[in-house]
């Protein structure tokens, strides 16, 4: 079922948060474990537009040292995702386990940018075996083959915490 149109001068309902928003979700209601997300992942490991545009504002406060909510509030942009943030800061959500929870979220879009870059050399792949260039397909294959040993890895870490 389509969702209804916001009436005249309402802002949009905001879309359910993936994994990527609930992770900077996390952080930034949790704003000491920036430094552990910023070590691990960058702003193009994300796929969620506005998962990007909180990594950016949360980075932004993070180098200069501003950790206040009002602050990280105004370098948003979006409405939605000011309101979303905004409601997040107000509640206990992501209060208890923070850490833990950061960092399964962190392996989580590990696995998402590995899964995708997987995805993109399985269909390079593909073409290259259409057109006959049997040595791209060849070095294509090596490095599905080390995309599928990272993926593996990064599972079984997951499963031995």
């Amino acid at each position: 079922a389509a969702a209804a149109a916001p009436a005249a001068g309402q802002a949009p309902a905001p879309e359910p948060a993936g994994s990527e928003l609930r992770l900077l979700l996390a952080v930034a209601v949790n704003r000491e474990l920036f430094a552990v997300v910023r070590g691990r992942l960058e702003v193009d490991d994300f796929a969620d537009a506005r998962a990007r545009s909180l990594y950016i504002a949360l980075e932004d406060c993070y180098r200069n040292t501003q950790n206040d909510a009002e602050t990280l509030l105004l370098r948003l942009e979006s409405p939605t995702l000011r309101a979303l943030v905004a409601q997040k800061l107000g509640s206990d959500e992501f209060t208890v386990n923070a850490e833990d929870y950061v960092n399964k979220s962190i392996r989580n879009v590990k696995a998402l940018v590995l899964q995708r870059k997987r995805d993109r050399v399985v269909e390079e792949q593909r073409r290259a075996e259409h057109a006959g260039e049997s040595r791209q397909v060849a070095e294509l294959l090596a490095d599905k083959i080390y995309l599928d040993s990272e993926l593996s890895k990064l599972r079984g870490e997951a499963v031995s915490r």
